[in-house]
């Protein structure tokens, strides 16, 4: 089988569940199985779940983002789309959803349309419609699927913190007392909206949507004003954020230090399991001041909105994350943090349930929740800021290092 596996970013060995985005993504229902495959032209090969502890004999696969999936070897199945039966071989894999990739569309002269679903690319007629999941559903299959990737061990532990895990898939409300303040001096600072062409605009528009509803954002009558910048991410989507350069020149700094490297690895001698954890929207779940909520005011072509949570883009905002996350694993000996990624390292699967209890405990305690495609429980090997960590101790990754091996 040639070359390495090529996915849209979008996937991994968690991934595939939780960052399905529906409108954008497109399932299709096997009417013989009733499983719901996602449709991925960016996935070089197609794909069934599997899990083993047998060593794994397949080709050796990594996501788009580097991340290495295990492979277990091929298996053929019969599939029914709409009224076609398709004969084809998926290579069976850890990831979390049953997938049809770009060899099997060209196998089958097939066209993937957002809208429709599976058009035959010859007579152009519709071959299977799409079936898009809810967010609801799209969080609750990750939550089921981060389960059934967990070692035996830990499984009934994530179940019982359901909350934690976040299967509703929206940020819950805040529990904790941390907020962010913007201690400014000088005048408000203002900006005329930035034109957006089609495309950023109706994933600004949607954006803004969806976090008017989760009450991250509200319509502002603010007289301080940040022009909208959409930054576009590895999957192709965009993320809005506020280009905040003139808000940052008039904000007072926060000096409150960041972990090193070097200071997070010391703490991992006789450790051989580990979990990672990342939280969801970790910014979102901060609350800004009241008395700066109006700082923060976004001008975009379709209005004026101002965070009720903390955004991205603010100066000293990783300061005050990381004072909150500081102070939420103060005691927690086998947890190191570095802003929302969160590394757990114990010598043994026993003492590594009751070190991700105790975090548990914590995160449920301050109404914090995870984001589960980040996340990874009770491995003997994770990737962390740009590391391996083994019980041998942190490697930087391939990726990392590769452009200076190469000068």
């Amino acid at each position: 089988m040639p070359g390495p596996l090529l996915l849209d970013g979008k996937l991994g060995r968690q991934a595939a569940v939780a960052a399905v985005t529906p409108g954008r993504l497109v399932h299709v229902v096997d009417h013989l199985s009733k499983r719901r495959f996602l449709c991925d032209t960016g996935s070089t090969y197609s794909f069934i779940p599997h899990q083993s502890s047998s060593p794994c004999s397949g080709p050796p696969l990594r996501s788009a983002g580097g991340q290495s999936i295990q492979c277990w070897g091929e298996e053929l199945l019969t599939i029914q789309l709409g009224d076609t039966t398709f004969n084809w071989t998926f290579l069976k894999a850890a990831v979390s959803f049953p997938i049809l990739g770009i060899d099997f569309f060209k196998q089958f002269h097939l066209l993937v349309d957002s809208n429709s679903g599976l058009v035959d690319s010859r007579s152009l007629q519709l071959v299977a419609a799409a079936s898009h999941p809810s967010p609801t559903t799209v969080a609750r299959g990750a939550v089921l699927a981060a389960v059934s990737s967990t070692p035996p061990p830990l499984r009934d532990l994530l179940v019982s913190y359901q909350a934690v895990l976040n299967a509703s898939g929206d940020l819950p409300p805040v529990k904790h007392t941390v907020q962010h303040h913007l201690v400014t001096t000088g005048r408000p600072v203002t900006a005329r909206f930035r034109r957006l062409d089609p495309e950023k605009l109706a994933a600004a528009k949607a954006s803004f949507a969806k976090m008017e509803r989760q009450g991250i954002v509200r319509r502002s009558d603010s007289c301080w004003a940040s022009p909208l910048h959409m930054v576009k991410k590895p999957d192709g989507s965009y993320r809005p954020c506020g280009d905040y350069r003139l808000l940052n020149t008039i904000t007072q700094p926060d000096k409150y230090p960041l972990p090193r490297m070097e200071d997070l690895t010391g703490k991992l001698a006789g450790c051989t399991v580990f979990s990672k954890l990342d939280l969801k929207q970790g910014y979102n779940q901060i609350p800004m001041a009241e008395e700066d909520i109006k700082k923060t005011a976004i001008i975009t072509p379709f209005g004026l909105f101002e965070f009720l949570r903390m955004p991205f883009g603010l100066k000293n905002a990783g300061m005050t994350f990381q004072r909150m996350m500081d102070h939420l694993v103060r005691d927690l000996g086998a947890t190191v943090v570095y802003l929302d990624d969160m590394l757990v390292a114990s010598p043994d699967m026993e003492s590594h349930r009751r070190d991700l209890q105790l975090l548990f405990d914590r995160l449920q305690e301050h109404g914090l929740v995870l984001n589960l495609e980040k996340c990874s429980f009770g491995q003997p090997t994770v990737e962390f800021l740009g590391h391996t960590i083994t019980a041998g101790g942190a490697t930087p990754l391939t990726d990392s290092v590769a452009a200076i091996k190469a000068m």
